[in-house]
């Protein structure tokens, strides 16, 4: 079954290096941004990884004349059967358990509050660390997940801040950022796993499962 996504947009046109990174074997290229909370690099590597686990490419459409047109088409086999999936778990589920998302991406957001619902897990969420480190002064919660590059206050801050008060909330980082060269500022900051993005969905929920 192969499936054609479509995408359409009026913004400001993909440049030719970002094509030639999606079509050609090249590194991911350096693009000149005004605005900090963009992140280029990061948004068209995970795009490549993820396509290429499907083995599909993003094509463009280089026709229009304004914004961009591109498309991608992935390969699926039909299946009549009907997977059932049942998630067991050995704490108490009568207990309300929290989860703090602490992530500035709002699809982010979106796409982790419904795999935490899914798992059982209420949520709430702060868009940078220093939201989260109020959150924390007035709430108490059994686990957070901590996305490290934020404005205002990024994941390493916030959570030594959020240490100070509550030490026995386990935060797990959810970032793109290197764990290898980055393990001592994880440490320091009492960030006990660190997930990298684009997160495999059975390994976030074991972790949690470890934690709580």
């Amino acid at each position: 079954c192969n499936i054609l996504f479509e995408i359409v947009d009026s913004g400001i046109k993909i440049p030719q290096q970002v094509q030639n990174f999606f079509t050609l074997d090249v590194e991911s290229p350096t693009i000149e941004i005004n605005n900090d909370n963009e992140k280029p690099e990061l948004g068209i590597t995970i795009i490549k990884k993820n396509l290429k686990l499907y083995n599909s490419n993003l094509l463009f459409d280089n026709k229009v004349t304004s914004g961009n047109k591109l498309s991608f088409v992935l390969n699926f086999e039909k299946s009549d059967e009907v997977l059932s999936i049942e998630t067991k778990v050995d704490f108490d589920q009568s207990k309300v358990m929290n989860v703090l998302l602490v992530e500035d991406n709002k699809v982010n957001q979106i796409i982790t509050k419904k795999i935490l619902a899914k798992l059982g897990f209420t949520c709430d969420v702060a868009d940078d660390g220093l939201i989260a480190l109020n959150k924390v002064k007035e709430n108490d919660y059994s686990l957070i997940l901590m996305d490290i590059m934020m404005p205002v206050m990024d994941g390493f801050q916030s959570s030594k801040e959020i240490t100070k008060i509550k030490p026995y909330i386990p935060i797990i980082a959810l970032t793109a950022i290197s764990k290898g060269l980055n393990e001592d500022k994880f440490i320091e900051a009492n960030i006990r796993e660190v997930l990298t993005k684009p997160v495999d969905v059975e390994l976030m929920s074991k972790t949690i499962y470890k934690y709580i």
